[in-house]
């Protein structure tokens, strides 16, 4: 795996975890 790609994994990583972040916080909280 060389830099360019180690990169893009990392930054994916890095946005699937804001996101999911994101929506528990934008979540309404109904129970």
């Amino acid at each position: 795996m060389d830099a360019a790609q180690y990169k893009n994994y990392v930054l994916v990583l890095l946005v699937a975890q804001a996101l999911s972040f994101l929506r528990q916080r934008l979540k309404p909280k109904r129970v």
